[in-house]
């Protein structure tokens, strides 16, 4: 699969977006889950015309399916930061940039994920990769548009996998995560994700490129906060979720711009003023740092971000009832 060529800054863009003002849009049939949403886009041939670089010309060569309509369930799962202190984060690992972003794109490779060794949790583990906008540290109070996967590993063992776009914040809050039934992903697909604000509102959008399928989903939103990110995150739901150990994923062709313009340019992490996140949880026994991302790749617009293995820490010393301090 050819991905360094395409992965270019802006290639995501024509892809997931294509259509964002010209395209119909088909209704979310009933009962989907999906009340928020105004169904799917799908691209016209007038875009196409339109698209001479970018993801769309890549998905038009690829032949790529575009779902016509859009199959959802609320899972009351949400993908918003709950402490961020000086970039280090309860339920975030990524790269921000805090700018006045209205479009965000990525690529990754969707993880395998396993649980911890060794374990500390009876309810299972959790993890999602995304990309959006409006909801990094100091973005102010506007909406997080974002779309992304997830990757989890249940009590038993059992793992879970599918593609999923949130609002969090703003008129047009979707309450929860809504995962897309109609697209599966799975271990080792390559994926893109994008979030966009334009003056008609928000849209989110899943490719998988694996399978040739995608989907963009037209939302209603307010504006979004004035950040841009790229994130793994141990989701919430009554609490932060266990992280699963997701190994690593590395993002590829992430990228930001002020504003969408089929075919134009768009930015990439370096170029925005970049902010690495650390997700650092208190864990058997003590605070750990459980994913930090590494350094930006040569063109700034890829990143690996990693897991790192919690290990049990000693109990405290010196206090009453406590061992002795060496």
């Amino acid at each position: 699969m050819r991905r360094s060529r395409w992965l270019a800054a802006a290639a995501i863009a024509g892809c997931l977006i294509a259509g964002a003002t010209t395209a119909t849009a088909a209704a979310a049939p009933a009962g989907s889950g999906c009340a928020s949403a105004r169904g799917a886009v799908v691209p016209t041939a007038a875009d196409a015309a339109a698209s001479s670089n970018g993801m769309l010309a890549e998905a038009l060569h690829r032949h790529v399916t575009w779902l016509t309509t859009l199959r959802c369930t609320a899972t009351g799962i949400r993908h918003d930061p709950k402490v961020v202190n000086d970039l280090v984060s309860s339920n975030w690992s990524g790269y921000q940039v805090t700018q006045h972003a209205n479009y965000a794109q990525a690529g990754w490779t969707v993880p395998t994920v396993t649980a911890p060794v060794p374990g500390y949790s009876t309810r299972g583990y959790y993890s999602s990769t995304w990309a959006g906008i409006g909801g990094g540290f100091n973005a102010g109070s506007g909406a997080l548009i974002q779309a992304g996967t997830t990757q989890d590993v249940a009590a038993n063992g059992a793992t879970t996998y599918y593609a999923w776009y949130e609002i969090v914040g703003g008129t047009g809050d979707t309450g929860s995560e809504q995962r897309i039934n109609n697209l599966p992903v799975h271990p080792g697909d390559f994926v893109g994700g994008v979030g966009l604000y334009t003056a008609s509102g928000a849209q989110a959008g899943v490719c998988n490129f694996t399978i040739n399928t995608c989907i963009s989903v037209p939302l209603a939103s307010s504006p979004a906060g004035t950040t841009a990110e790229w994130i793994v995150e141990a989701p919430y739901s009554g609490g932060i979720l266990p992280l699963a150990n997701f190994h690593s994923v590395t993002f590829a062709g992430a990228c930001w711009a002020p504003v969408y313009v089929q075919g134009g340019s768009c930015s990439s992490i370096a170029a925005g003023g970049p902010q690495a996140i650390t997700l650092q949880a208190y864990v058997l026994g003590g605070y750990q740092n459980l994913a930090i991302p590494g350094p930006l790749t040569a063109d700034g617009g890829g990143f690996t971000d990693s897991y790192y293995q919690p290990r049990q820490q000693p109990p405290p010393c010196g206090g009453p009832g406590q061992p002795r301090c060496p």
